[in-house]
């Protein structure tokens, strides 16, 4: 989970002061990395939010359901 620093800052910057400042979401990791994935992910995860929307119950997926937003 993250964002490419060198591309996507402004994201990535938003995420650290969300998780570290503001202390929201202490159950994301930021690891040695600190969420940067060292690749564009913004189109990614604009590819998978709405296949995340159009599943029914979306805060309880099925295995099918998660491989079908990871692979969007």
């Amino acid at each position: 989970m993250g964002f490419d620093a060198a591309t996507e800052a402004r994201y990535l910057g938003f995420v650290r002061f969300m998780v570290h400042v503001e202390g929201r979401y202490p159950h994301f990791d930021s690891g040695t990395h600190g969420f940067n994935a060292q690749t564009k992910m913004w189109e990614k995860y604009n590819r998978m939010l709405p296949v995340w929307v159009s599943c029914p119950r979306q805060y309880h997926l099925s295995a099918v359901e998660i491989a079908q937003i990871i692979n969007a």
